[in-house]
């Protein structure tokens, strides 16, 4: 009898495909485990021994955790898009009602935000306080070369900050 193939690997790794023998050969080795998303690839199965069936299938590979969010900028791990912003003195527009986040190189020396009832603004991972004046200073230490700039949501969309 012609030795049977290996088992599919855990974690979605192929069907392993056993050796071709006759009586008495020994059985193939068994495919490398499938790989997880982002992961990486499970081992080999073992191969039979002299007489017995093809080797079992490899173990599927552990899956990959997620990138971080925002690349290598201010924002890095903060928020996947942040709106770039290239001057020292900015007006935000309206914000809408969802959160939001912004991220600037430019040297700011302060800040200010308006209409933010409900919501919160970080700066840097600092919160600030928005109630009419302005952030005090001095600002929290650059990350990444600059700012931060992190909103949560809220329910006025006329919201907005200012730096300078």
């Amino acid at each position: 009898m012609a030795p049977s193939g290996g088992a599919p690997g855990n974690g979605g790794g192929p069907a392993a495909t056993g050796g071709m023998g006759g009586i008495m050969a020994s059985g193939g080795a068994g495919g490398d485990g499938g790989r997880g998303l982002g992961g990486t690839i499970g081992t080999a199965g073992r191969g039979g021994s002299v007489g017995s069936s093809g080797g079992a299938g490899g173990s599927g590979g552990a899956a990959g955790a997620g990138g971080a969010a925002g690349g290598t900028g201010p924002c890095a791990g903060v928020c996947a898009n942040p709106t770039k912003v290239t001057t020292q003195s900015y007006s935000s527009p309206g914000l809408g009602l969802g959160a939001a986040c912004f991220e600037t190189t430019a040297n700011i020396l302060g800040g200010n935000c308006y209409n933010f009832a409900g919501r919160t603004l970080k700066l840097n991972g600092t919160t600030e306080t928005c109630t009419g004046t302005n952030w005090p200073t001095p600002l929290p230490a650059k990350k990444n070369g600059g700012y931060c700039i992190d909103i949560s949501a809220g329910s006025n969309s006329s919201a907005g900050f200012t730096t300078f």
